[in-house]
């Protein structure tokens, strides 16, 4: 770990930055070749080997985060009991395992100063262990707004990211250049990305289950109810539409 100084990109740029379409196709650039370097790092030459079982990783994940969800449950919303259902009866043998960030999005990394589309730093690993790389990929993506998404997914969180702005790539393209630069098989994506909004809707429901048993009282956490709502509903339309 070492201290570097940058800008970080989350709602808007800083002041003296002219947005362009070709910063946007910059950033989004070095946040997919940062990824796939990272993926790149060989664990099995360190002593990660030692501290991790990478076999079974996404039967773990979907299982354990199922498991989250009923410990955490609020509402009724309809859609769920299917959604996991069908993330149980999808679940893709794992191919490979890599290093994952595993909390991967733009306000985690750090751009240069004099070069807004230079990382020069990534933050908040403590999610960080060896897994399916493409979860990794989904998760980011999770995250990654694009301006013709839905209001609610949009500003869930309030404003939506810069993401929006033009140059910018879409989910798509993201995924699409990721599989260029890695040469790994992304044809299965949509249930990593179904798993992904589910897990981003579970983290989001256990918030709003302490703040509706008095155990927080940020009136932010009001609303996570609709958004949990809104995640699983999202997540549902992603395995349903392939």
């Amino acid at each position: 770990m070492e201290r570097r100084k940058g800008v970080v990109l989350d709602h808007e740029f800083p002041l003296h930055i002219e947005p362009t379409k070709e910063i946007g196709q910059r950033i989004s650039d070095a946040m997919v070749t940062t990824l796939v370097e990272l993926h790149r790092v060989n664990y099995k030459t360190t002593r990660l080997v030692e501290m991790v079982k990478p076999d079974g990783f996404m039967e773990r994940q979907v299982h354990g985060w199922i498991q989250r969800y009923e410990r955490a449950k609020t509402d009724e919303i309809p859609e769920v009991e299917t959604l996991m259902k069908w993330l149980v009866q999808h679940i893709p043998n794992q191919s490979e395992a890599a290093i994952i960030h595993y909390d991967y999005k733009l306000n985690n990394a750090l751009f240069a100063e004099e070069d807004i589309a230079k990382m020069v730093g990534l933050f908040d690993w403590e999610m960080t262990t060896v897994g399916d790389p493409l979860a990794d990929v989904a998760v980011a993506m999770s995250y990654w707004i694009q301006a013709d998404d839905p209001p609610l997914l949009k500003n869930a969180f309030g404003k939506p990211s810069v993401t929006i702005y033009p140059g910018f790539y879409s989910r798509d393209e993201f995924i699409q250049a990721y599989a260029r630069k890695s040469g790994r098989d992304v044809s299965n994506m949509h249930f990593y990305l179904t798993f992904a909004y589910f897990k981003l809707a579970v983290i989001c429901q256990q918030i709003y289950y302490r703040f509706r048993r008095g155990q927080t009282a940020d009136e932010r956490f009001r609303k996570f109810g609709q958004f949990v709502e809104s995640l699983i509903q999202y997540a549902w339309q992603t395995a349903a539409t392939r």
